[in-house]
């Protein structure tokens, strides 16, 4: 199986694994087929929440760039860096 295969299948996994996860957590991040999750967490702007993730050294990109300022946009990489991103969302989510 080519290798691209295997990637696709491993993020389309850990995509549908950190969805999951937020859905216990106070923030909207609608269904993604794309290898990026959209997400925005109510009264935060975007660049407040990437602010408050990079305390955590976790980056996330502003929605501003994309048109909502209250969003961020979250890359899916590994179930280290997954479960890293959700550690870091309860700090930032903790810090309201």
């Amino acid at each position: 199986m080519p290798a691209e295969t295997l990637s696709v299948r491993y993020w389309t996994c850990e995509r549908t694994r950190l969805l999951a996860k937020l859905a216990d957590r106070p923030v909207d991040a609608p269904p993604s087929e794309a290898n990026v999750v959209w997400l925005s967490a109510a009264g935060i702007e975007g660049a407040e929440l990437a602010h408050r993730l990079e305390r955590y050294r976790v980056y996330v990109k502003p929605g501003a760039v994309f048109g909502a300022s209250d969003h961020v946009r979250v890359q899916i990489q590994d179930a280290p860096a997954t479960e890293r991103f959700l550690r870091a969302l309860d700090g930032a989510l903790g810090g309201r």
